[in-house]
Order: C-alpha cells, then structure tokens, then sequence
C-alpha cells in the first residue's frame, strides 16, 4: 500500500512496484500499482520493495523497503511516496543575446532518489514547468540537434523546498558560425566517413562537444556558435588515423575554412 507522510493511503497513485532479492538481485517481480495498493509473489526471503511511479504522477517514491518472507506467509508492506507541491521553472536561455529563445523544441528532465520527472519546453514562448517534490533534483536538458541552436550545460544541482518555486534558466547558443576543411588519409588522399569533432575552449562554449561526419570526398560542415575550438578527427573502428588537435576560431556569422586534418 502506498501512504503519504503523514501514513494516510494514497489511493489516486498508479504505477509499478517491484520487489528484487537482496542476496540474489536477478531474482526480482513485480506488479502494478492500481488505486495505490499492489500484490507481488515471490518465493521466500528478504526483499528490497519499491515503488516505480511515472514522470507524470503527482507523486514520487520517498524510499524502498527491506521485507522479510517466510514460505506461504503474506506480508503486508506501506511504501512512503511525497506529493509534487514544488516546481522548477524557467526557459531557454541565450546568454550572449540576453534574450528568451522562441520556436525550438527542448526537453527538460530531473532526477532525485531514483525518481524521474519531465517535462517539454514550449516552443511557442520557449518556456518550462515541471512540479516535484521537495530535494536536491539533477535536472538536465536536450535541444532538438536539427534546430538552430545547442544547449551550454549538461546539468545543474537544483535543491528545492516544499511549496516552492525555482527558476532555472537553460543556456543556450546559436549555431550562428561553421567549420569547413577536408580529411585526408595517411596516403593524401581524401577520407570519407572520419569523424570531425569541435571541442570548445573559449568562453561560453568551453562546455560544447560537436561531431559530425566528413563526405565521400573527405569534406566537411559543421555548424556551431562561434568561438574558441579544438577540431579534431578520427577514423577507424579503434581511432588509428587521428589528426593532432588545433586551435581554431570561429567568428560570429562566419566561417572557419581551410582546414586540412591529416
């Protein structure tokens, strides 16, 4: 049975709860929690019982139990879930503009105690709500890759209070330069398929990671927000033809050409 914190059943929660051996984890059953209340089977021993709610649940599991069972014996076991009374709040953010970002699809998902919830930006005015329970979240986000924009930060460490609100902003950064060049292989001649990665160094990107593929005739595009990189390539199933780093930058709405990796 699933209770609040203050032990009252929780009869509006639906998910999975699951029950996984402590001495031999392969073991584990589960079953679905319906109206706040389950059923597992399983044989005898001792058990860490959990509760697995969905992302859009107005709930979150607060913490397992360890349950002991004997051989036809029926244990009865209460799983503690919080109610979401907080919320994470804010939009994607161009640092460099000072500016809201508008039209781009982005996901935001955190994660706290083995609880997921997520949430979708809304394109239309490029802002997020998520409701969550009181905790320290690990909230982190996606910006769709064929858009024009990259995100700047993997995640943040949001702690949040019941009943409260926390803005966090998701930085972003426009696609607005572009790396051109070619890779040859060891013989000179053009290497199609290598990848050619951007790591970046300079102020704002120094968080950015970009890839992409070179052509048949060893060329390559790779959009990015302009800045200080490493470019680099590899090629290869264990990266043995792998150019030596360089240093290049790239200017706000221009272009980087000429690079030769070999």
């Amino acid at each position: 049975t699933l209770v609040d914190e203050a032990g009252r059943p929780v009869t509006d929660a639906e998910g999975w709860a699951s029950a996984t051996s402590v001495l031999t984890p392969a073991l584990t059953n589960g079953a679905p929690i319906q109206a706040g209340a389950f059923s597992i089977l399983v044989p005898r021993g001792t058990y860490r019982v959990v509760a697995h709610l969905p992302a859009g649940s107005p709930y979150v599991s607060a913490a397992e139990r360890r349950v002991a069972v004997g051989a036809g014996q029926v244990v009865s076991v209460t799983l503690t879930v919080e109610k979401k009374d907080a919320r994470i709040v804010g939009s994607l953010w161009d640092p460099r503009n000072q500016d809201v970002v508008e039209g781009v699809d982005a996901g935001v998902m955190a994660w706290a105690a083995g609880n997921w919830v997520r949430t979708a930006v809304e394109p239309g005015n490029g802002t997020y709500t998520m409701s969550v329970a009181a905790g320290l979240w690990h909230l982190g986000y996606q910006v769709d890759p064929r858009s024009n924009y990259v995100g700047l930060v993997d995640h943040k460490n949001v702690p949040v209070a019941s009943g409260q609100t926390v803005v966090v902003p998701l930085p972003v950064a426009r696609r607005d330069g572009t790396l051109t060049g070619t890779v040859l292989g060891p013989d000179g001649a053009p290497l199609g398929g290598a990848r050619v990665t951007a790591a970046g160094t300079g102020p704002l990107v120094d968080r950015l990671w970009l890839s992409t593929r070179s052509g048949a005739d060893g060329r390559f595009v790779l959009r990015l927000p302009h800045g200080d990189y490493h470019l680099g390539a590899t090629a290869g199933l264990t990266g043995s033809i792998k150019p030596a780093l360089r240093h290049v930058r790239v200017p706000p709405n221009g272009t980087s050409g000429g690079h030769v990796l070999q």
